[in-house]
């Protein structure tokens, strides 16, 4: 079966009516930038790397979010494993050992699924 899709306005339509493909185009865009700001970033403060994650990074993992709220347990998965990596940049601790959720909880970051 051959699947289309569209880009229209950074949203990713696709005849199947699944928004997994739009969760899979953020992901990588999303883990793209936060390369590339890991490498330009890497010696700076923190509050400058949350500063730019939340510019650039955060910002596109919530565009268009009202619209598509992912339902499916790995899309959501997936957008908040780059917020998980997005905290460990920050706060510069990259330890298999160190506590995610802490760090999350000390940037008072709040999850990606929760609304305001």
């Amino acid at each position: 079966m051959e699947v289309f899709f569209y880009i229209n306005l950074g949203i990713t339509l696709t005849d199947e009516l699944s928004w997994s493909s739009h969760v899979r185009w953020i992901y990588n865009r999303t883990n793209s930038t936060l390369g590339f700001l890991r490498r330009i970033l890497r010696r700076c403060l923190a509050k400058l790397k949350e500063t730019v994650y939340i510019m650039l990074v955060r910002f596109t993992l919530e565009y268009a979010a009202a619209v598509w709220d992912p339902h499916l347990a790995r899309d959501c998965d997936l957008l908040e494993k780059i917020q998980r990596r997005s905290a460990r940049f920050v706060k510069g601790d990259h330890r298999t050992t160190s506590s995610v959720m802490q760090m999350l909880h000390d940037l008072g970051w709040r999850d990606l699924s929760v609304s305001e």
